[in-house]
């Protein structure tokens, strides 16, 4: 039998507010977590476990020290949501940075640090830009993943 969870309105018996924004759903996230940490058997099981999230990190960690340190040293401070996007998906796609050739390297770079215009010439597909609103990032997340499956052609 599937496990049927509260509304989506917790969010007003915690004390938060939901604005549609990345920063309201981490709030949201975090004090789903304290609750859980608080009371583990009145909490339903929303969120992955700690070895799950030690193993994503790993995976994430190995993405960002190459693109970092190797690949793309030069990246905008105000780009984190468009690399945490594209780690997710490469991660998919090729599993480790060493399975990137340097063609696709080079069009990744343009993708972490160049704006729609440049995405669109260079790679052939435009990418949304989303004003911080959670909504919005899902067209993020599947142009990202597009864009990806797009380069690895290359």
């Amino acid at each position: 039998m599937p496990t049927t969870f509260p509304p989506i309105d917790r969010h007003h018996r915690l004390g938060l507010r939901y604005d549609r924004t990345t920063i309201s759903v981490l709030d949201l996230y975090i004090a789903q977590l304290q609750h859980e940490s608080l009371r583990p058997n009145d909490a339903p099981s929303l969120l992955p476990s700690l070895g799950t999230l030690e193993g994503w990190f790993e995976g994430f960690e190995l993405w960002f020290n190459a693109i970092k340190q190797a690949k793309v040293p030069r990246l905008a401070t105000n780009s984190s949501t468009k690399i945490a996007l594209f780690i997710a998906a490469a991660a998919q796609l090729w599993r480790t940075p060493d399975k990137v050739n340097e063609t696709q390297w080079e069009l990744i770079q343009i993708f972490l640090t160049q704006g729609p215009s440049a995405i669109e010439r260079d790679i052939g597909l435009s990418y949304p830009s989303t004003r911080g609103k959670w909504p919005g990032q899902r067209n993020q997340i599947l142009a990202t993943s597009e864009i990806c499956q797009e380069i690895a052609k290359k």
